[in-house]
């Protein structure tokens, strides 16, 4: 059986759990600093440290994670644990918007709540939270939002695993001294939510919101970064951290920012070669190498922002940036060159790259990285280059 037949009944399978299954009873433990979603023999778990301790009265947080379970696995749910009438209202339009957009994808399932509560006043002193990573997105949502938010939130259990050894401990490290530039205290969540449901490209902004529910304790302001303009993400949906899903989610107790949609990565990268050698040496991106959190300079991610680099005019600004993010300098014109893309014209990671390559093109001085880049694009001979607002 091809792959594609064997996803296609696994779906099948999945839409007629979700139509003719009872729903599955769901538990929650919570703590102050925990919370335990139990349901048949499995169980999802959030645990807290560095945050604030604030009184957990309802499970919002744990409706959207079962939600996620649903819309991936087919499963329904009945939560017995209260959930505010706002919270309920939303995770209806998050499930109809998933089964809008593709109902062979995503199951018709349904998350039952008999304890809805009405919402309780968003009190002035609220919480408010920046989901940080490390990376150029979230460092640079930090940088240019100074003092609008009193914690940064990590996430622990989405590219790092939860257990087993890892460089999360770096990673975190590493976080907190950029955001200490900014005077910010970083907490950190630790859930397994990614284990239980499926669809990671698709879901993980949800889980995004779930876990600054959590943190939160369902009442204050979150926020994460934009990682593509809205015309890149139209193009790479559903991948990214969506907007679409901030503005279906966001509600008058938690209401969602989705920063900076409208600054092409490239500007974003630019900016950052202007900031201190502390936050330059501190930035993650780099997927190669989970166990140490450092960049290994050489994988995708770390090209691509060494090529977004070379976007910047000054060459010794260009090269201290680098210098301090990959440990040296590299001409990334045989990375150009020679990156294998998939034939597949819906392929999206072939898309993905396909608009970084587009970004870059825009700004990069004429030559013959820009050439070798607009060959990959096919757009024949290039245009006049855009200049960098930081330039």
């Amino acid at each position: 059986m091809s792959i594609r037949a064997k996803t296609g009944l696994k779906r099948k399978v999945r839409a007629f759990r979700a139509r003719h299954s009872k729903p599955v009873e769901a538990e929650v433990d919570l703590g102050a600093d925990s919370a335990r979603i139990r349901y048949g023999e499995r169980e999802i778990f959030f645990r807290s440290r560095n945050l604030p301790e604030r009184p957990r009265r309802t499970a919002d947080f744990a409706l959207l994670a079962l939600s996620l379970a649903a819309l991936s696995r087919g499963r329904n749910f009945r939560l017995n644990a209260p959930v505010t009438q706002s919270a309920y209202e939303h995770h209806r339009r998050y499930m109809w918007f998933w089964r809008t957009i593709d109902p062979k994808r995503f199951a018709p399932a349904r998350v039952e709540c008999p304890i809805i509560v009405p919402d309780p006043e968003l009190a002035p002193d609220a919480g408010s939270l920046i989901c940080l990573s490390g990376g150029v997105d979230s460092t640079y949502a930090l940088l240019n939002n100074p003092g609008r938010y009193r914690h940064g939130l990590l996430l622990k259990g989405a590219d790092y695993p939860v257990d087993g050894p890892s460089g999360f401990d770096e990673l975190e490290s590493r976080v907190c001294r950029i955001a200490g530039t900014q005077g910010l205290a970083v907490g950190v969540v630790e859930t397994n939510l990614r284990d239980i449901f499926g669809d990671w490209e698709a879901l993980h902004s949800g889980m995004l919101v779930a876990c600054l529910r959590f943190a939160l304790a369902d009442v204050g302001r979150g926020a994460y970064a934009a990682d593509y303009t809205p015309m890149q993400e139209a193009l790479v949906f559903p991948w990214g951290n969506m907007r679409a899903v901030a503005e279906v989610l966001s509600s008058g107790l938690v209401p969602l920012d989705h920063l900076h949609s409208d600054v092409p990565r490239t500007q974003k990268v630019a900016f950052l070669a202007r900031q201190p050698e502390e936050v330059l040496s501190s930035l993650t991106v780099c997927y190669e190498t989970p166990h140490n959190a450092q960049n290994c300079g050489k994988c995708r991610k770390c090209m691509m922002t060494r090529l977004a680099l070379q976007a910047v005019s000054d060459p010794s600004l260009r090269e201290g940036a680098e210098v301090a993010m990959f440990g040296g300098v590299m001409n990334p014109l045989e990375f150009v060159r020679s990156l294998q893309l998939s034939p597949d014209p819906a392929d999206p990671t072939r898309t993905s790259l396909l608009l970084r390559f587009d970004d870059i093109g825009r700004y990069l001085p004429e030559g013959a990285l820009r050439r070798a880049i607009m060959n990959r694009l096919g757009f024949g001979r290039p245009s006049i280059p855009e200049k960098l607002q930081d330039d």
